[in-house]
């Protein structure tokens, strides 16, 4: 194996690990209004794209890592989905910001 595809399945390694936390949280306190859901569901489509591209180059390690980034990330939007709160009068009756 090459070196640099070495270091960079090393890398997205610790990246992934370092990541699990957020899963963690969510399975841990059922909260999700402090995700933004555009943004993890624009980095999974990203995502796609980048495995996508991968599959057209026939790179294998780029294969395997941006599955499991594609995974990690489509688990946490169906995570943040499931657990926003849907209560709409909550934010109504909250003020914008404290004077």
């Amino acid at each position: 194996m090459v070196t640099i595809e070495l270091a960079y399945l090393m890398a997205s390694t610790v990246a992934i690990i370092a990541m699990a936390p957020q899963v963690k949280q969510l399975l841990i306190t059922k909260q999700s209004d402090e995700f933004s859901l555009f943004s993890w569901m624009a980095w999974t489509f990203s995502q796609f794209i980048a495995l996508l591209y991968g599959v057209s180059l026939g790179a294998l390690p780029y294969i395997i890592v941006n599955s499991i980034w594609l995974l990690y990330y489509l688990v946490m939007v169906v995570m943040i989905i499931r657990y926003r709160k849907t209560d709409s009068a909550q934010f109504i009756t909250e003020p914008a910001f404290d004077k």
